[in-house]
C-alpha cells in the first residue's frame, strides 16, 4: 500500500516516529547478522558451483583418457600420398602399419535402357492395343538387419492413351515413377533406394527409356518381372545383353559397285580394239585395253584406273576386278553396258544399274549398361580393389570393413598400387596435453584465489581456512608429481621426461615443446600409459575426483549443508521481521495512547488556568 508524501513528511518530523524508528533499528540489529551470513553462505554456495565446474571438467578429460571410444591417445592417421586414386581416415582400432591398395574398378549403379524408338512412329501404341494393360514388377533392393539380401517386388501398371511411342514411353516413366513413390510413402523400400526411370531424346528423332538402381554395386541390382504380355521384352529393357554405347549408330552411304569373276593370269588381250562401256552417275566412259600380257591383276587393274580416272575406283578381290563408283548413295550409280573385253575381265552386261544406299539409322536394341554377372566377385556393378595382394570387392566406393579401423573413399581407377602408412595422430595427441594442462591450471587456480589470505589487507577469500579445498589443492598435485611406476625402459615416468614443469603455484607449463612432441611422435603408446595406464596420471586424478564431483561427493555434499543452512537463515529472517513488524506496532499504539494522555493532561490544564486566572 503506498503511503501519502505529505503524511510520510509530517511522520518523518514527528518525535514519536523518529524515536520508533530508533528503537525498531536497534532492535534489527540480528537481522542485519543474520543477513550479512546469508550473503556470505550465498558466496560460499557459488565459489562451490564454480569449482565443481572446473573440477567436473577435468574429470572428464581425464575419464575420457582411459575410455575406448574417446581416448585420445588412440587416435590414428593415414598418410596418403598425394593424387592417391582414394582416401583414408583410420579409427582408433586401426592397426599401426603400412598397406598397399590398386583399385581396379569403381562401383557403379545398375543402368537399363530400352530399345531405341522413332519418337514418332506407334509400334508401342499398336502393342497395347493389341495386348491391353500391361503389369511388370521391379524387384527393389532394401536390406535389412535380419535380411540383408531382402528385395520388394514393386508392382507397375500402364495403360497409355498415348498415340506415338514417345508419348507412350513418358506415360510409362511416369507409371514407374508414381509406383516407387508409393513405395517409399507406404514404408516398404527407403527414398534412396527407389528406381528412377527417364526418357532421353537421343536425337532429334529417337528416344528410349532407361532405368537406374538407387544405389550402386551387385547388391543393389535391378531385377525385373515381365508382364504376362512381355511388355519388358518388347522395350528390350530386360535383355541380358550388354549395350555398349547408348547412342544411335549411324550406317554411312555405301558405293555402286561391281564384282566380277576370278582370272586366270597371266592373261592376254589379243588384237587391238578389246574395249569395256560403262555408265557411272548417268555418265558413259569408253575403256581400250592394249594388246598383251598381263603378269597380274594388279596390272589390269592399274590400266583401267588409268582411264576411268577419279569417276571409278578400281580395286580387286581375289583376282576378281571390283568397279565402284566415286559417289556414294542413291545418287550415285554404276553399270556394265557392253564391249567386247567384257568376257576377258570376267564381268558381264547390267540390264540394271547398282545404286549405293543412303545413310541408314539403325537403331539400337536394349539391355544392360554395366554387366550384372552373378556373384559379388564377378560383376562389373561392384568395386575392385586390390588391398595387400587380396582382391577386395564391395558395392560402394566407400569401403569401412576391408583394413580393421580403416575406411576407404575411392575416386578414380588406378595401374598401380599406392601405399598408405596407420600412425598416431601426434596432432591429436599434444592437443589433449594441451588441454590437460589448461584444465588442470584452471581448478589449481581457482582453489588458490578462493583459499587466499592476507593478514596485514585483512583480505579472506571466500573458502580461506577451508581445509577441504587446501587438502584437494595439495593432493591434486600430488597425484600430477608423483612418479608413475610400471612403464617401460625409456618410457616417461614423470612430467619432466614429457617436458612438463611444475611452477611455484602449482601450475603445469610446457618447459620444453621439442622434447614433449619428440615422446608424442616416438612412442604415443608410452605417453598414453603415463596418462592412463593404472598408475597413471589421468587415473589417479579421475579416482581423486571421483570423491568430490558428482551425486554423494564433498562438493555435492557442502552444497547441501549451505542450502540448508541459507535456508535456516531465511527462516529465522521472517521470525525475526515478523516480530519487529509487531514490536513497530505495539510501540505506535503505546505512544498513540501516551499522546491521548497528554493531549487530555493539556485541557484540564488549559481548564484550570482559565478558572484560577
Amino acid at each position: 500500500m503506498s503511503t501519502n508524501p505529505i503524511f510520510s513528511l509530517l511522520r518523518s518530523t514527528d518525535p514519536y516516529e523518529q524515536l520508533i524508528a530508533s528503537v525498531i533499528q536497534f532492535e534489527s540489529q540480528p537481522v542485519f547478522d543474520l543477513e550479512t551470513k546469508k550473503r556470505q553462505s550465498e558466496a560460499y554456495k557459488e565459489v562451490l558451483g564454480t569449482v565443481d565446474s572446473s573440477l567436473s571438467a577435468l574429470h572428464t578429460l581425464v575419464k575420457s583418457f582411459g575410455e575406448s571410444l574417446s581416448n585420445p591417445f588412440a587416435a590414428r592417421i593415414a598418410q596418403v600420398p598425394e593424387d592417391s586414386p582414394f582416401t583414408i581416415s583410420a579409427g582408433d582400432s586401426a592397426a599401426f602399419g603400412s598397406h598397399s591398395i590398386r583399385v581396379d574398378r569403381l562401383a557403379s549403379t545398375d543402368q537399363r535402357v530400352a530399345q531405341q524408338y522413332y519418337r514418332d512412329n506407334d509400334e508401342l501404341r499398336t502393342f497395347f492395343d493389341t495386348n491391353g494393360s500391361q503389369t511388370f514388377g521391379v524387384l527393389v533392393a532394401s536390406p535389412t538387419d535380419d535380411d540383408p539380401l531382402n528385395r520388394v517386388t514393386i508392382d507397375v501398371t500402364v495403360d497409355p492413351v498415348g498415340l506415338t511411342n514417345e508419348e507412350i514411353l513418358d506415360e510409362i516413366d511416369a507409371a514407374i515413377e508414381t509406383a516407387m513413390s508409393d513405395a517409399v510413402d507406404a514404408g516398404l523400400i527407403r527414398a534412396a533406394e527407389k528406381v528412377s526411370t527417364s526418357v532421353v531424346n537421343e536425337t532429334s528423332d529417337v528416344a528410349r527409356l532407361t532405368m537406374r538402381a538407387g544405389k550402386t554395386g551387385f547388391a543393389n541390382r535391378i531385377a525385373l518381372s515381365d508382364s504376362a504380355q512381355g511388355l519388358l521384352a518388347e522395350l528390350q529393357i530386360s535383355s541380358s545383353n550388354v549395350v555398349a554405347e547408348a547412342t544411335p549408330q549411324i550406317i554411312p552411304p555405301s558405293s555402286a559397285s561391281v564384282t566380277g569373276t576370278a582370272l586366270t593370269f597371266p592373261l592376254s588381250i589379243n588384237g587391238s580394239n578389246r574395249n569395256l562401256s560403262l555408265s557411272v552417275d548417268g555418265q558413259n566412259l569408253d575403256i581400250t585395253l592394249s594388246n598383251g600380257s598381263y603378269a597380274t591383276i594388279n596390272d589390269i587393274a592399274d590400266e583401267l584406273q588409268s582411264q576411268l580416272g577419279g569417276s571409278v575406283v578400281v580395286s580387286t578381290d581375289n583376282d576378281a576386278l571390283v568397279l565402284s563408283s566415286a559417289a556414294t548413295g542413291t545418287l550415285s550409280s554404276i553399270q556394265i553396258t557392253g564391249g567386247n573385253a567384257v568376257t576377258d575381265l570376267g564381268l558381264e552386261v547390267m540390264a540394271i544399274p547398282e545404286y549405293g544406299d543412303d545413310q541408314t539409322l539403325g537403331l539400337l536394341p536394349g539391355g544392360m549398361i554395366t554387366d550384372i554377372g552373378t556373384s559379388e566377385s564377378d560383376s562389373s556393378l561392384n568395386a575392385k580393389i586390390v588391398v595387400d595382394g587380396l582382391a577386395v570387392y564391395r558395392s560402394t566406393n566407400q569401403i569401412t570393413d576391408a583394413v580393421e579401423g580403416v575406411s576407404i573413399d575411392l575416386l578414380e581407377t588406378s595401374t598401380t598400387a599406392s601405399e598408405f602408412v596407420i600412425d598416431s595422430d601426434t596432432d591429436s595427441i599434444r592437443g589433449s596435453v594441451d588441454e590437460f594442462i589448461e584444465k588442470y591450471n584452471s581448478i589449481i587456480t581457482l582453489i588458490k584465489d578462493q583459499t587466499f589470505v592476507d593478514g596485514d589487507l585483512d583480505i579472506r577469500a571466500t573458502l580461506a581456512g577451508d581445509t577441504t579445498f587446501t587438502n584437494l589443492r595439495f593432493a591434486l598435485r600430488s597425484s600430477v608429481t608423483a612418479q608413475v611406476t610400471g612403464q617401460s625402459i625409456g618410457a616417461p615416468s614423470f612430467l619432466g621426461d614429457l617436458g612438463i614443469d611444475i611452477e611455484a603455484d602449482g601450475t603445469l607449463k610446457v618447459a620444453d615443446e621439442e622434447k614433449l612432441t619428440s615422446a608424442v611422435k616416438s612412442d604415443a603408446e608410452a605417453v598414453r600409459s603415463f596418462f592412463d595406464g593404472s598408475g597413471g596420471v589421468a587415473t589417479r586424478l579421475e579416482t581423486l575426483i571421483d570423491t568430490y564431483v558428482g551425486t554423494g561427493g564433498i562438493i555435492s555434499f557442502l552444497e547441501e549443508a549451505i542450502e540448508q543452512r541459507i535456508k535456516g537463515f531465511d527462516n529465522r529472517l521472517d521470525t525475526l521481521n515478523e516480530r519487529l513488524d509487531r514490536r513497530e506496532t505495539q510501540l505506535r499504539r503505546e505512544f498513540a495512547q501516551l499522546q491521548e494522555v497528554l493531549q487530555t493532561l493539556g485541557g484540564q490544564q488549559n481548564f484550570l488556568s482559565a478558572i484560577f486566572g
